[in-house]
């Protein structure tokens, strides 16, 4: 393990979160358990991607879909990450496009925002 990187390494989500909203609660999750870049891949994946029966989903990379079979890649749901999707699935409005709905521009800067809950 790289000594360096420890701190940012943990296998539970910081306690604050609990006290977050749900749609930060979502965002995280799929960062730190579904291992999605933000902003980039984090607004892209839709609730028709999610295959529940699988237990993975399909994440579009924009920052790599000009490469040859970089476009799109498989994430699996890890039970970690499922109650969070499973919560936000259950909360969403009938026919509700995207599974982050909020923050949908790539120039809002939601790291500063994630840092400063851990």
């Amino acid at each position: 393990m790289n000594e360096c990187r420890s701190d940012w390494v943990f296998a539970h989500p910081p306690d604050c979160l609990g006290t977050c909203r749900m749609i930060w609660r979502l965002i995280f999750a799929l960062a730190h358990y579904g291992g999605l870049c933000v902003p980039s891949e984090l607004l892209p994946p839709e609730w028709a991607n999610i295959h529940w029966d699988k237990q993975l989903f399909i994440v579009r990379s924009p920052k790599t879909e000009h490469h040859d079979g970089k476009g799109l890649r498989l994430v699996p749901i890890f039970p970690e990450l499922q109650r969070y999707l499973q919560d936000a699935f259950e909360q969403a409005e009938s026919g509700q496009r995207y599974i982050v709905t909020r923050y949908r521009y790539t120039n809002q800067n939601l790291r500063t925002q994630l840092t400063r809950f851990i």
